[in-house]
């Protein structure tokens, strides 16, 4: 009995101890591909028959492996970089060929374990080629969104700014005069100091002519650099608003979270009032109290369930008011456009 009871517990250990190697071994493993880069970049030449081969390269999961290394997947093609089972860098286009070890491009020496990057040259086609090489993929700079702005004369400024491509300006105009009715805080447009002229009127971009909120996304989206013309508001005049706004219905393009609500204040459709910190509040709704809501985003609205359906899951839309509650006519289409 008393050898049963000194025994039986060193079965259990054992198996313990099995599975706390195990977990170092997977660790240690782990630690091992810990060396090697997440993204890499294949640069072929342009007169290479491998073009295909070039591009950015992704890492794969740590479990995803070939011949014991880790496999890199195209982000922009359907290609591998992979290790052979004799020990040499390769690219490929299946997952196939990981166990023969074929595919196009593949590096002159075994890597022993070093990454692809520090392979000295690659060969492909039986030759070595000088112009394929692999190394760590960088991303492109963002450039900082600071610009001085450049005075033209004491009404008017121009500012040059600088940003990502997929950045936006982070300005809210109202139409249809297109003034600067808010900046958001440490935006690309706050950086390059255009919240300092709120209540100018923006009247180009990019040396072109602008008549609406969409103009403005249009001439932005998608660029790394754009100049900004502002007017003081005692120089706009009717030859640069390019209409003729007596008769022509406030809109206000209105800037928002998609799920975050209008903050509207309405008694039978008119603008009693407007919730501190909403979005309505920031683009100047409070200056129309009194005036009727009758559109959204040219969708006329009678009831707020109608203001639900057409605002929420927005990120921006064009709230259309009649000055006077009895105004119902359609807002003329040189300002109804959104972004």
């Amino acid at each position: 009995v008393l050898y049963w009871i000194q025994t039986v517990p060193r079965p259990l250990k054992c198996k313990q101890k099995t599975k706390n190697m195990a977990f170092t071994n997977a660790r240690r493993k782990l630690n091992r591909f810990a060396q090697y880069r997440q993204e890499l970049e294949v640069v072929v030449g342009d007169r290479s028959p491998y073009l295909g081969c070039k591009g950015k390269y992704l890492k794969a999961h740590e479990k995803d492996t070939a011949n014991g290394y880790p496999i890199w997947v195209g982000a922009e093609n359907t290609m591998w970089i992979y290790s052979t089972p004799n020990g040499y860098w390769r690219v490929t286009d299946t997952t196939e060929d990981f166990r023969e070890g074929m595919g196009y491009i593949i590096s002159r020496e075994q890597h022993h374990g070093r990454p692809p990057e520090e392979m000295e040259a690659w060969c492909a086609g039986g030759e070595e080629d000088p112009s394929i090489t692999i190394k760590p993929y960088r991303r492109a700079m963002v450039p900082p969104p600071v610009a001085a702005p450049i005075i033209r004369d004491d009404k008017t400024v121009v500012i040059a700014v600088h940003k990502h491509p997929s950045q936006s300006m982070g300005i809210t105009i109202k139409a249809p005069e297109l003034t600067v009715s808010d900046v958001k805080p440490n935006s690309v447009a706050d950086q390059c100091g255009v919240g300092q002229y709120k209540g100018w009127h923006m009247t180009h971009v990019n040396d072109k002519r602008i008549s609406s909120a969409a103009d403005l996304f249009d001439e932005t989206k998608g660029v790394s650099s754009c100049k900004i013309r502002l007017v003081a508001p005692d120089e706009r005049v009717e030859s640069e608003l390019g209409q003729d706004n007596e008769d022509v219905p406030p809109k206000v393009w209105v800037a928002k979270d998609s799920e975050e609500p209008l903050g509207l204040q309405l008694d039978n459709m008119v603008l009693i009032s407007v919730v501190h910190g909403s979005p309505s509040q920031r683009c100047g709704l409070a200056t129309l109290l009194g005036s009727k809501l009758i559109h959204i985003d040219d969708h006329p609205v009678h009831t707020v369930e109608d203001i639900a359906r057409y605002s929420m899951g927005s990120e921006g839309l064009w709230l259309g008011f009649a000055t006077d509650p009895h105004h119902t006519r359609r807002p003329s289409a040189s300002s109804s456009n959104s972004p």
